[in-house]
């Protein structure tokens, strides 16, 4: 055997070699270019042909959208889709939409060639381009990992769909820094970045435009398996989300609930809920800021206006969710000034957590032109108000102060603002508190737990909780409240 194996080694690769010849000599070839929102194509492909193919299964397993994605996740020089009838007319189609529809495909370029078979005009193979090299594809994807994980720790399982759809809205919405555009004299967009209509910018550095919001949120949503797809409007150039909850699609549009929009920086919990779960006719009108000309998949219609009017509204901060329960900042309605804190059950009960905030209120004017390019000007009001969750306990920078709630109620000043009036309050990924002030949101100070804690050591006098570790904080930050972080607060 020792002297036959060499032979059946060589005839071995002699016929691996043959092998394509005869196959790929019976194949035409072609180029495509892919129709992609990572690129700043908002003219998308309708994903009539894709549902087709999809409905298609390979031995009852994969899809042929499952199929090129996982070939394509793997940075596969070829995409084998013999096994599946996809027509070359339907090519560009299929491809766009796979990539579209899969985020975590940002570092597939549009252009790509393929062959066919002549005689039924069948793709055999895909040969795709990527935007980046191997080795920035690998790192490229541990930041993208990373970034999704850190997300999707905003949500957990006592949270609904709606509530986690809200909780994401929001957190992507606050987190996100929208660029400042420049453009030329004759209205050419100069410094486009391919990174900023990417969820991979998002997760990168979080600057995203519309596109990079739009697919950041359908990856979030659907690892959670909740419906989401993407809508593109080539007249409008922009992108928005229709999620599906509870049996009904609902339009989101976070970009246009970016607080900073276009300003080229993060005010941390500022977000509005104007574009979060509405209707068509609702996106349409001026309050949902004239949507007009938005595609995608066939049977998407947002017909449920049950949402068109919500208890969110009117609310420019970050909303959370803490054990199934809505908490909020509600503005006491006749008394200018005055916030709560506000918990709202599942079942829409609302009550107020402990004493009010005065804070100061401001009037906007947020701007949307119509398909037929009429302006209209849309007034909305804005308190310096913003609520963050740490440590199992809520914060509120209201006016020039900082406080600390406890869910039952019992608030605290963790510190003022030297004079300042804030419209930003957040936690850093170090779990330190940090505020912006109103003036200058690119000043961001942060406040280490040490620092302001003080006021816990009185708490167990105060509430008889000498054994409840619970109302400390995760000083060390070892994920687990105890012992460990009394000893560190009372030194």
């Amino acid at each position: 055997m020792k002297k036959i194996l060499p032979f059946l080694i060589s005839a071995a690769l002699i016929l691996a070699l043959l092998t394509p010849v005869f196959a790929y000599g019976t194949l035409a070839e072609g180029e495509g270019e892919a129709t992609l929102l990572q690129e700043g194509e908002f003219d998308i492909q309708s994903g009539e042909s894709l549902k087709k193919y999809s409905q298609q299964p390979l031995k009852a397993v994969k899809s042929a959208e499952d199929s090129a994605h996982e070939q394509l996740l793997s940075v596969n020089a070829q995409v084998n889709l013999s096994s599946y009838s996809i027509s070359v007319d339907d090519v560009d189609t299929f491809y766009s939409n796979v990539i579209n529809d899969n985020p975590d495909l940002f570092f597939v370029s549009s252009s790509y060639s393929y062959n066919y078979y002549p005689s039924t005009g069948k793709i055999a193979y895909i040969f795709p381009q990527y935007a980046m090299s191997s080795d920035e594809i690998a790192d490229a994807k541990i930041i993208f990992n990373a970034g999704v994980e850190r997300a999707l720790a905003e949500v957990d399982d006592s949270m609904s769909n709606l509530q986690k759809a809200l909780v994401l809205h929001d957190y992507i919405a606050s987190e996100g820094i929208y660029p400042v555009l420049q453009y030329d004299s004759s209205n050419q967009l100069v410094n486009d970045e391919n990174i900023w209509h990417s969820a991979y910018g998002f997760f990168y550095n979080r600057v995203s435009v519309c596109a990079g919001f739009t697919l950041t949120y359908s990856y979030l949503l659907k690892q959670l398996g909740i419906e989401c797809e993407y809508v593109g409007s080539n007249d409008m150039a922009h992108a928005w989300n229709k999620v599906y909850i509870d049996g009904n699609r609902y339009n989101v549009d976070i970009t246009f609930d970016n607080h900073d929009n276009a300003q080229g920086q993060n005010t941390y919990g500022s977000v509005r809920h104007a574009h979060f779960l509405k209707s068509d006719s609702y996106f349409a009108s001026e309050s949902g800021s004239c949507h007009y000309g938005g595609t995608t998949y066939d049977g998407c219609a947002a017909n449920s206006t049950v949402y068109d009017s919500a208890f969110w509204d009117d609310t420019c901060a970050r909303i959370y969710v803490v054990n199934g329960d809505y908490y909020y900042l509600r503005p006491n309605n006749g008394k200018y000034g005055i916030l709560y804190l506000t918990k709202r059950t599942s079942e829409g009960v609302e009550s107020n957590v402990g004493t009010y905030f005065t804070t100061v209120y401001l009037n906007y004017t947020a701007y949307a032109f119509d398909e037929n390019g009429t302006q209209h000007n849309i007034p909305y009001t804005d308190s310096l108000a913003r609520l963050a969750y740490l440590d199992n306990r809520f914060y509120v920078v209201a006016g020039n102060t900082v406080y600390s709630k406890l869910l039952d109620g019992t608030q605290y000043t963790i510190t003022d603002t030297s004079g300042n009036y804030c419209n930003g309050l957040g936690v850093n990924e170090n779990g330190n508190l940090l505020w912006q002030p109103y003036t200058d949101s690119s000043s961001i100070n942060v406040l280490d737990k040490l620092t302001y804690y003080d006021t816990y050591m009185t708490m167990k006098k105060t509430n008889g909780a000498a054994a409840n570790y619970n109302n400390y904080p995760d000083i060390n930050l070892d994920g687990a409240v105890n012992a460990k972080d009394y000893a560190l607060i009372i030194q």
